[in-house]
């Protein structure tokens, strides 16, 4: 059994994450942005292996607390899924700067920063591992026009290094 920490784990990609991890029979750590996380229909064993924790990943105080919460707790798989489609206005000649700087903010800095508060528990693991989702919208050898906020955000998080 693994144990993953997976970002914005209550809806789209992050939520079947989640379901698929639980099918896997590994133990996770789920974050969702808000007031509650969503109620799944979960055996006992599944409820036992999942842990919803709240967490905006651009917030400073919410990143600052994990190492305490998660004190000695160790993750093998750290997942940066929590993003944002960007603003309505992103186009080259209407655009929503402030928006933009938002997208760039969840989409490319915020994996970083939650690389950086989870290292000690990632640490703890034999085989760590981090993934941070992209897209294809930014793949940058794909023609394509519109979402440039979104599309530059997700272009920034590709590539790789090692820890």
């Amino acid at each position: 059994m693994q144990t993953l920490f997976i970002t914005g784990g209550n809806r789209g990609i992050g939520l079947e994450l989640v379901k698929q991890s639980l099918k896997n029979k590994d133990a996770i750590l789920a974050t969702y942005r808000g007031d509650t996380p969503p109620e799944l229909p979960l055996t006992q064993d599944e409820k036992n292996r999942l842990t919803w924790l709240r967490l905006d990943v651009t917030n400073a105080t919410d990143l600052a607390r994990l190492p305490d919460v998660l004190a000695n707790q160790h993750i093998d798989i750290l997942i940066n899924n929590a993003g944002v489609i960007g603003p309505d206005r992103q186009s080259y000649n209407d655009m929503d700067t402030q928006g933009w700087l938002h997208t760039f903010e969840v989409n490319t800095i915020a994996p970083l920063m939650v690389t950086n508060a989870l290292l000690k528990n990632l640490s703890l693991s034999s085989s760590p591992r981090v993934v941070t989702v992209s897209s294809q919208m930014g793949a940058l050898h794909r023609e394509s026009t519109g979402m440039i906020a979104y599309r530059s955000s997700k272009a920034a998080i590709q590539g790789g290094s090692k820890l």
